[in-house]
């Protein structure tokens, strides 16, 4: 499946979050790969450093990649204890094409 990571992060009513440091719109892409990086409870080391590709994959992209059913599965998973539920719907949201 595509998916474009690089959409605005928004908070509970529907707004663009913005960076307090740099006034900058916060993208559902850098949560996401900050999760990949820096996640490692409960994987494995070859789940890891699939994170790790995945994370430098998703990254530099401006525009929609090509992820599998699989890396789809590891997202969710790293992100679903770190994030707040309004962040983890709009991952979910992201990765099913909502």
């Amino acid at each position: 499946m595509k998916v474009n990571f690089n959409v605005s992060f928004k908070n509970y009513q529907g707004k663009e979050i913005e960076n307090p440091k740099t006034g900058e719109i916060q993208s559902l892409k850098d949560l996401i790969c900050a999760q990949l990086f820096s996640s490692g409870e409960n994987l494995s080391a070859e789940e890891k450093y699939e994170a790790y590709k995945l994370m430098v994959r998703i990254s530099p992209s401006n525009e929609a990649i090509e992820i599998e059913d699989k890396d789809s599965v590891l997202i969710k998973r790293v992100c679903e204890k770190a994030l707040t539920v309004g962040a983890y719907g709009q991952v979910v949201e992201l990765l099913k094409g909502e």
